[in-house]
């Protein structure tokens, strides 16, 4: 139960967080007020106000099918986020229909970057589905187009997803490799939140071998959210230390990083971020804590 919990905590912080922005510079056809609604649900979704996000996306959608333009450049990118938010909503074979329909239509365009994000997007799903096969198609299709293309920016993300697929489906050491490729490579092109992932990762798979390396691990991809100033990241890292010291018996330590949990939650809200869980699963972990210390 306990590594299961894991296993959704990750998977809910790479949807939050391995969505790369990548629309400037490719001569959208959008003007200014899609543009702008664009950008807000974007915001949206990275408040988890996913239902919102579906509703601004799809009035896009809408707009540009009027226009004939469904298969733009932008449209795809629209598309690819309304797959997104589709998933977050947990509607995942909605989105899982969506994706492949989008799969096809990028391949025509021969918006790449599009191609290799969706099919990176299938895996997660299939992964999560517990899909193997599938999930393991798509990494081979992501990994193809991306080496093909020369798309550098991506490749860090196909390394988690394939460090997670391996992770899950038995492959340890294959698991750690493609941890440390995020590791390596993020940097280069100043991908923290791929290289906050990449040290949480490497700090999951230690979790039973090293708990002092697991623990630098997890300080640094809090380091590397905390910098960046994405607080939802921020949380999930300190509430998995709190896991972590709880469970090999640290109560203390467990509830400092639970202190340090809770108040980063804070900060989140702030920032739009409205997941209720977060704020559920500190305060559990919190009352279990109090209630071995008597």
């Amino acid at each position: 139960m306990y590594f299961q919990h894991l296993r959704i905590f990750i998977l809910s912080c790479l949807l939050a967080m391995l969505m790369p922005l990548i629309c400037n510079g490719h001569g959208f056809s959008a003007n200014m007020a899609m543009e702008r609604d664009f950008q807000y649900a974007l915001k949206l979704l990275n408040a988890f106000k996913n239902d919102s996000a579906h509703q601004v996306l799809c009035r896009i959608l809408d707009e540009l099918s009027a226009k004939n333009e469904l298969n733009s450049p932008f449209a795809l990118q629209v598309r690819l986020r309304d797959a997104e938010a589709l998933e977050k909503a947990h509607q995942d074979e909605k989105a899982i229909h969506q994706l492949l329909h989008l799969t096809e239509d990028a391949k025509v365009q021969r918006q790449w970057d599009v191609l290799s994000n969706a099919h990176l997007s299938l895996a997660r799903l299939h992964e999560k589905m517990d899909r193997m096969r599938p999930c393991h198609v798509a990494l081979k299709r992501a990994a193809h187009f991306i080496k093909s293309h020369k798309l550098a920016k991506i490749y860090p993300r196909l390394c988690i997803r394939q460090a997670s697929y391996y992770r899950i489906f038995g492959n340890k050491d294959s698991a750690m490799f493609f941890a440390q490729e995020v590791i390596r490579t993020a940097p280069k092109i100043v991908l923290f939140e791929d290289l906050a992932v990449g040290n949480l990762l490497m700090g999951l798979l230690l979790w039973d071998k090293n708990v002092p390396k697991t623990v630098s691990y997890f300080r640094a991809a809090g380091k590397q959210w905390k910098k960046i100033e994405d607080y939802s990241g921020y949380q999930a890292v300190m509430s998995n230390l709190s896991r972590l010291f709880l469970a090999i018996g640290m109560n203390k330590e467990a509830l400092i990083y639970n202190d340090s949990s809770l108040y980063a939650a804070q900060l989140a809200g702030k920032n739009g971020n409205q997941e209720e869980q977060m704020y559920f699963i500190n305060l559990r972990d919190r009352a279990q804590i109090f209630e071995l210390q008597g």
